[in-house]
């Protein structure tokens, strides 16, 4: 097994995140899809959810200390302590998904959608929403998916190839979501062929974001985590408290429209090989 791990190093981590997090959500899905209301879901069933999301983490920790030991599992968390990485990239962890979900609304809106009204009072919530989240998806995947996947794809695959071999898996791993109220952009809607075929674009396009913002922040998995916290928050909508569901549910496809401006934008700017003019950086204590 040690082998196989050892010569197939990332597609044994994906198959181990998968089990994992699959193993958790699978049958929580089937209960609620099966046994409960869909409008009564307990609170207990959270905890599968919450582990499941850990998956990623798990699988990378497994991998690394099993394939490299206490050295490389050191080398790995160290990824979560870079922070010194240039003002300007928190800005714009911070400010591109506000421009992203503004720009949806808008492109909504001028489809004759109806977003209520503009309350700048709930600024606050802008800045507290993710805090929130932060359990639930970004401190448990991007251990994974940036700080264990990426980096090892990137050394035999252009930087374009690695986001989108990732930001496709990113979006299968959430496949048992799809089923839930709640956890991916088309939970808790009818699962088509074309949702399906939506989201794994738009996880495609945020894995190019993704690697653009690492592969110019030292390779920073704790400025991914609050890239992955600030837009799994939708931080803007907060701002509009009268949006009713459906233009929710229409304003979050919309989504998909900006996010590929900005990903083209990176490519053409930064080229596909390394998204970046700098050479592909290296984790900390990595060569």
């Amino acid at each position: 097994m040690k082998a196989i791990m050892k010569q197939h190093p990332v597609a044994s981590f994906f198959v181990l995140a998968f089990a994992i997090s699959w193993v958790f959500w699978v049958p929580a899905v089937l209960y609620i899809k099966f046994f409960l209301p869909s409008d009564q879901v307990p609170g207990w069933l959270m905890l599968p959810n919450l582990v499941g999301s850990w998956g990623p983490f798990f699988a990378a920790l497994a991998m690394t200390g099993i394939l490299e030991g206490k050295p490389g599992v050191k080398k790995l968390l160290a990824k979560l302590l870079v922070w010194r990485v240039g003002f300007q990239w928190y800005l714009i962890i911070f400010l591109l998904p506000l421009v992203i979900l503004f720009a949806a609304l808008g492109i909504y809106a001028l489809q004759g959608g109806a977003v209520g009204r503009f309350d700048p009072g709930q600024w606050y919530v802008v800045l507290l929403a993710p805090v929130f989240v932060l359990l639930f998806g970004p401190m448990g995947e991007e251990l994974g998916w940036r700080g264990y996947a990426l980096p090892r794809l990137q050394r035999n695959y252009s930087a374009l190839w690695s986001s989108v071999i990732v930001g496709a898996l990113w979006a299968f791993w959430h496949a048992p979501a799809y089923w839930a109220p709640s956890g991916t952009a088309i939970s808790g809607q009818p699962v088509t062929l074309l949702a399906v075929g939506w989201y794994l674009i738009f996880t495609v396009g945020m894995a190019i974001l993704h690697t653009w913002i690492y592969n110019h922040t030292k390779a920073s998995v704790l400025i991914a985590v609050l890239f992955h916290a600030m837009y799994t928050s939708g931080p803007v909508l907060p701002l509009f408290p009268e949006i009713s569901s459906s233009a929710l549910n229409q304003t979050v496809k919309w989504v998909v429209i900006p996010v590929w401006v900005v990903a083209v934008l990176v490519i053409v700017l930064f080229g596909p090989a390394r998204l970046s003019r700098k050479p592909i950086p290296q984790g900390p204590g990595e060569v």
